[in-house]
């Protein structure tokens, strides 16, 4: 008897479910889905300008030899220590705002002169006074209209001791006019004589550690680092087009 009730209800439920389905119009069509959004895809520009970032050029700026004096009124220089210090801290002041994104790493020869770095350094200060000597009419033929000059593949060691990929080294000599002589000079202008007011003169050398070659070379006549402008105005002509 339940076999029965069973088969019954079982009846009832499937037709029930088609007369439903009658009355809405048919059965009703599966959902589809609607076509996947595609990942989003990087801006290939981007993508070329992150691989081709270049990391920070890494600049090893020996301390600037710096010497600046008082023109006395016999013409006798007087070494002005305090000069010279606050041209040093103007020198890497304009280098750090000229270089904006330059990794510089300062380095007082006086404190590394030992070991194979120490000569390396010392090996370059005088290659720059070589160049300053045999630059204009004293100018060696081999030498000529080229910059040929290197301090040897043993630069390596600097690259790899302080992390840098070129070394600065810039030197420069000073002397002012004292108000003595500044008289001086116009009592001997009245007889016909000339008498200097000083001069100065600065030179700039840039060093590929990788090679040991000098790649760039300046030198300018003039230029007051005795003061903040002043200064930033030298620092620029003598570094103008070093490749950095």
């Amino acid at each position: 008897m339940w076999r029965v009730l069973a088969a019954i209800v079982l009846w009832l439920g499937l037709t029930n479910g088609a007369l439903a389905e009658a009355a809405a119009g048919g059965p009703s069509p599966p959902v589809q889905a609607g076509p996947a959004s595609p990942p989003p895809q990087a801006d290939p520009k981007a993508a070329r300008k992150d691989d081709g970032a270049k990391p920070p050029l890494r600049l090893l700026v020996i301390k600037p030899d710096v010497q600046l004096s008082l023109l006395t009124a016999s013409g006798v220089p007087e070494p002005r220590a305090d000069w010279s210090n606050d041209a040093v801290g103007f020198i890497i002041q304009d280098l750090k705002a000229i270089y904006t994104g330059r990794r510089i790493t300062q380095v007082d020869p006086v404190d590394a002169m030992s070991g194979r770095g120490g000569q390396l350094m010392r090996l370059n200060e005088a290659v720059l006074a070589s160049m300053v000597l045999f630059t204009g009419p004293l100018q060696l033929p081999t030498k000529a209209d080229k910059l040929d000059w290197t301090i040897g593949d043993g630069a390596k060691v600097l690259a790899d001791q302080y992390g840098a990929d070129y070394a600065l080294l810039i030197v420069d000599r000073g002397s002012y006019a004292s108000s003595g002589r500044v008289a001086t000079m116009l009592v001997m202008a009245a007889v016909g004589v000339g008498v200097t007011l000083g001069q100065q003169q600065a030179e700039a050398s840039l060093v590929d550690l990788r090679t040991g070659k000098v790649v760039w070379f300046n030198q300018i006549a003039g230029g007051d680092l005795r003061n903040p402008d002043t200064a930033m105005d030298a620092v620029g002509r003598l570094m103008k087009d070093a490749p950095l």
